[in-house]
């Protein structure tokens, strides 16, 4: 098998080196400040709506399965194995993969190595971002979390709207011959 990467691999691996130096930079810098749980004291932001609150979260998606055993580890394997397939898709069987796709996919790395990282080094994911929306206080959060929200719902918008379907071959009434025709053009 022939390795062919997307023609914008290096644009998707940036995307996730500017993503995991973001996540791992602001986890560090909030919890210098404002120090490791339970400890720490929620600061305010925007009044009734964003606060900074330093968290631990063993588990996945707003802590499912926290209480089991190895959760970190479980999960922070699911991360590596997340990303050893993005890579492998970018640049073995990205060929026609455009330039939306790859961000997104960029964005997912990002987010699977940040938090990967955190449950490898400190057996748990670092938390701080706390938002109150009118009547529920959404579970804390932070920047890998974002990545890949937004990398999975990239990636859904263009599955929806621009992703190709293998075109069937046509016959040439006059040859005889089949051919293919030309794929569709998308972002």
């Amino acid at each position: 098998m022939t390795c062919r990467p997307s023609p914008h691999w290096l644009t998707a691996l940036s995307v996730a080196l500017v993503g995991l130096v973001l996540d791992l930079g602001s986890k560090s810098l909030i919890f210098y400040v404002l120090g490791e749980p339970p400890q720490s004291e929620p600061v305010e932001v925007i009044p009734g709506f964003f606060y900074l609150t330093t968290s631990y979260n063993r588990g996945a998606l707003w802590g499912l399965g926290h209480s089991f055993r190895f959760a970190a580890y479980f999960f922070g394997v699911i991360s590596v194995l997340a990303a050893i397939a993005i890579l492998w898709w970018l640049l073995c069987r990205g060929e026609h993969l455009s330039r939306w796709p790859a961000i997104s996919l960029g964005l997912i790395l990002a987010g699977a190595l940040g938090n990967g990282f955190d449950r490898f080094v400190h057996g748990h994911v670092r938390d701080f971002i706390d938002v109150k929306l009118i009547v529920y206080d959404w579970p804390v959060f932070n920047l890998a979390d974002t990545f890949l929200c937004i990398g999975a719902a990239m990636l859904a918008i263009y599955a929806l709207l621009w992703a190709e379907e293998t075109p069937e071959p046509q016959e040439n009434r006059s040859t005889g011959t089949q051919r293919t025709p030309g794929a569709l053009r998308n972002p």
